[in-house]
């Protein structure tokens, strides 16, 4: 936290002055890089990235941030279908949706500093996107997790309704040219359509002059690894690759000597999301100092 000493009075008091600090944090899930591949564009001869959205090389990724004023979480956006809904499942009419779904891989995280009113007005509008979707909030008086449920925001796979978009549409409203652009082409049943997406966003980011964190990263800079499942490459036995404890990566393990670290629990996930209050785990973590 930024502090400045001011000399005050006849008698020279000393005040400490707290002064807030914020930075915006992008993060992408653009693990697969499959999903991502060359492809002719439709009706053209040209050549271009396309995310696919279907077929064998599917995957849809993620784009979330967060705001941290003084190192503590101000405001968290995570747009997707709701609880016990699966993105694969949301048809052209849509599915019920939340703010706060849940980050379930390596994450890269880009970060930026911003101004207090820049931190205010993204705030303002994620709340009114948490006041039209599916959210927990928690209620101090009952000192208990509360559900507060809305229909009104639906999440629109196929009228690009999605994470990316409703992400990238808030910060470019607030923050404009200082947001990489997020558009590039989608395959959809073989038919190219531009589009916000989160493989052509983490591209973009990627080769910004914004900071870059790997969250976790092992064993380049050895970060985080306890929130991390390592599982032997199949076909280099004294290779790893790393995952995220996920329920999903747990159901991967057969036996206890596929896993890297002994201790490892099966019975433990790391999926994560974040709250108001909550330290930037980027912070948690070290990942650099004020």
């Amino acid at each position: 936290m930024s502090t400045k000493n001011y000399v005050t009075g006849i008698d020279n008091p000393t005040s400490e002055v707290k002064l807030k600090k914020y930075y915006l944090v992008i993060g992408t899930e653009a693990n697969a890089q499959y999903a991502y591949q060359n492809a002719k564009i439709t009706f053209t001869k040209k050549i271009a990235k396309h995310q696919y959205l279907t077929g064998p090389n599917l995957d849809w990724g993620h784009a979330f941030f967060y705001v941290v004023e003084n190192d503590e979480v101000y405001s968290f956006f995570s747009f997707g279908p709701s609880a016990e809904k699966k993105i694969g499942e949301t048809k052209i009419i849509g599915t019920a949706s939340t703010c706060q779904y849940w980050i379930s891989e390596v994450a890269q995280l880009y970060m930026l500093n911003i101004s207090s009113d820049q931190a205010k007005r993204i705030k303002l509008e994620v709340d009114k996107m948490y006041n039209k979707s599916n959210n927990s909030f928690y209620n101090y008086e009952k000192k208990e997790w509360e559900r507060k449920e809305s229909n009104d925001k639906k999440y629109r796979a196929l009228t690009n309704e999605t994470c990316a978009k409703e992400a990238y549409k808030i910060l470019e409203k607030v923050c404009g040219e200082k947001i990489p652009n997020a558009s590039g082409y989608v395959k959809l049943y073989g038919i190219s359509k531009k589009a916000i997406c989160p493989f052509a966003w983490n591209e973009k980011l990627e080769n910004s002059s914004l900071k870059h964190f790997t969250y976790p990263e092992f064993p380049k800079i050895n970060k985080a690894k306890e929130l991390l499942a390592a599982f032997k490459d199949e076909k280099n036995e004294i290779e790893y690759t790393y995952y995220l404890r996920t329920e999903d990566s747990n159901t991967r393990i057969t036996n206890d000597d596929n896993v890297m670290f002994p201790n490892f629990d099966k019975t433990i996930t790391s999926d994560w999301m974040l709250t108001e209050g909550d330290e930037d785990p980027l912070k948690t973590y070290k990942y650099f100092e004020n």
